[in-house]
């Protein structure tokens, strides 16, 4: 036997809507890019608030002489009237703003300059306050129909494939031992050795150098160090002279010229790997060299597209921008100045 259906309402307190504030919004420009808020929030708003409040915090509100929650309310409103009026405010302020954000049409762009602690809640009348805003500048939208502009056409040649393939076989080559001498783009092995007025500074013992314009150390740099090297072999010693950096740890030695030998004992050279099954696997699992070679030129043409892109929008703003007159914001211009 089944008893008679209850329907069970399950609306609880959360689930309606909130009823809004009666608010008195006035807002002034001060100029373009601010809007300065006044608000102003009624007395039955304020005083629902506190019945509210004080509601909630009856059943647990505790008074010399009663039991937790059993106070009489007109005792319990004057015991924690200071701490719910706190309460009160910070909710009156936030529901109060997030009101004002939802019904005017200004597009802000920064958090509003409000000073919660200046806001003050009478003990009669209106909750009153304001704040000053940065909004989007307003401005009639250039003429953009029409614009001539530049686009980025190329067609990528059997060169241009055949660089790429090479860069891809550098990631794999390995430095090997070379009989040959020096070309650009080589490797050294070399005892390293800086000297001033004959005396030696440092050293440094089966260094391995890439063969670059220049050659890079802790306290200086050597321009033109694959001219020095390029035709050198093994045996041979190559000197040039470098300048110490002005920020060199040794404050004796900033801004001298010092001599630096490169005794070279081995050459070596990368090895690019053949372009064999095994390799086609491993760099993406191709089968043959024309699929890896069409999957390159797909990716230069998916770069290319990117750039012709990026360019279009550049030319885009740069048109739009030459006619555009308004202000921008002085707060967004000081925080765009600062990063």
């Amino acid at each position: 036997m089944t008893g008679p259906e209850t329907e069970i309402d399950d609306t609880t307190p959360e689930s309606e809507e909130k009823q809004k504030l009666n608010l008195e919004v006035e807002v002034t420009k001060p100029d373009a890019c601010t809007r300065h808020v006044t608000v102003t929030v009624s007395q039955e708003d304020v005083d629902r608030y506190f019945e509210e409040a004080f509601t909630e915090l009856m059943p647990s509100a505790e008074v010399p002489g009663f039991r937790a929650g059993h106070a009489p309310r007109k005792l319990v409103e004057q015991r924690f009237r200071g701490q719910v009026a706190d309460q009160v405010k910070g909710s009156l302020l936030m529901d109060s703003m997030s009101q004002v954000s939802e019904d005017q049409e200004f597009s802000a762009i920064s958090e509003p300059d409000f000073d919660f602690g200046a806001v003050e809640l009478p003990d009669n009348g209106p909750l009153k306050f304001e704040f000053n805003i940065e909004v989007r500048p307003e401005f009639d939208v250039p003429q953009w129909k029409g614009l001539e502009l530049e686009r980025l056409t190329r067609d990528f040649s059997k060169e241009d494939i055949d660089r790429q393939l090479q860069d891809i076989l550098r990631t794999q080559a390995e430095i090997a031992p070379y009989e040959g001498t020096v070309e650009p783009g080589d490797y050294v092995v070399a005892n390293i050795r800086s000297r001033l007025d004959g005396k030696v500074l440092a050293e440094a013992s089966e260094t391995t150098v890439a063969v670059k314009p220049i050659a890079s150390f802790p306290d200086a740099r050597l321009e033109g160090f694959e001219k020095l090297m390029t035709g050198a072999k093994a045996g041979e010693t190559k000197t040039e002279k470098c300048t110490i950096s002005h920020d060199a740890d040794n404050a004796d030695l900033q801004g001298k010229d010092v001599e630096v030998d490169f005794e070279v004992l081995e050459v070596k050279r990368l090895e690019l790997p053949e372009l064999d099954q095994a390799l086609l696997e491993r760099l993406g699992g191709y089968e043959n060299e024309g699929e890896l070679r069409d999957q390159i030129k797909a990716e230069l043409e998916r770069r290319l597209d990117y750039q012709r892109q990026r360019r279009l929008r550049q030319q885009i703003t740069g048109l739009l921008t030459q006619s555009a007159d308004w202000e921008l914001p002085p707060d967004l211009v000081k925080r765009q100045a600062s990063r």
